[in-house]
């Protein structure tokens, strides 16, 4: 019986407990965070795990004690106010952003100042078991780079090509189909904004495929309308520039 007694006791200090925790202010170290001039990632914690909401909107699928959301809908050069709330309890959170037009190529916060992560596709991250590293790939472990401390992607080249590397590009307006789609890439742009990490592309206007349309017209005649893009020599200069005969 004294056991007994022991147990119940010990169960309504336990549960006394609880109720003092769930009374206390839930929302805490409510920030923002990567300021841009239209969003903000909004950064906050809860004492216990909890579905929460910004500006009305779940941000959670399962409770948890650690929340960010990205607000991408603001307007630039203005005063938002974020509200976050928990249950019945709501914080506020005031976010000016930055000005629209700066030239952040020589703001503090461009590109030479910024932490670069060179990235080859191919070889990053496969999203759809086909063996190559693809745009969605990228885009599904932003939250991972963002985690390393990097608010810049250098990719290598990503245009269409006939080399693994990409850097005899055949087509500079379309991209590579091993990497996915236009969309899938419109994606990785605005999921990577949203974290405020920018996206450099490593396009190669001075590497040519030997099949690009504009050098096989060029090789055809000393007349043609881009024959004067390149240089050309009647001396081989190694294997790499001998003719194919799938090019003739």
């Amino acid at each position: 019986m004294i056991a007994c007694g022991k147990t119940q006791e010990n169960n309504k200090n336990q549960s006394e407990k609880a109720l003092k925790i769930e009374e206390k202010d839930q929302i805490t170290d409510l920030k923002a965070e990567k300021i841009t001039e239209y969003g903000a990632k909004i950064t906050f914690n809860t004492i216990t795990e909890k579905i929460a909401y910004v500006n009305d909107m779940k941000i959670d699928e399962v409770p948890r004690k650690n929340h960010f959301y990205y607000v991408t809908d603001m307007l630039a050069g203005t005063e938002n106010i974020i509200k976050v709330r928990v249950d019945k309890e709501e914080k506020t959170v005031i976010v000016n952003t930055k000005e629209q037009g700066i030239n952040y190529a020589k703001h503090p916060n461009g590109l030479q100042d910024r932490v670069f992560y060179q990235l080859f596709v191919r070889a990053f991250a496969d999203s759809d078991g086909d063996g190559v590293g693809d745009f969605n790939g990228i885009t599904e472990n932003l939250d991972y780079l963002e985690y390393l401390g990097i608010n810049a992607l250098w990719l290598l080249p990503i245009n269409c090509s006939t080399n693994y590397h990409g850097y005899d590009v055949t087509n500079y307006y379309e991209l590579n189909k091993d990497y996915g789609t236009k969309e899938d890439f419109k994606r990785l742009l605005e999921e990577a904004h949203k974290r405020d990490i920018k996206i450099v592309m490593d396009v190669v206007m001075n590497h040519y495929a030997m099949r690009h349309p504009i050098f096989q017209s060029a090789r055809r005649s000393e007349d043609a309308p881009y024959r004067d893009w390149f240089l050309w020599s009647d001396t081989r200069l190694g294997s790499g520039w001998e003719l194919n005969a799938a090019d003739n």
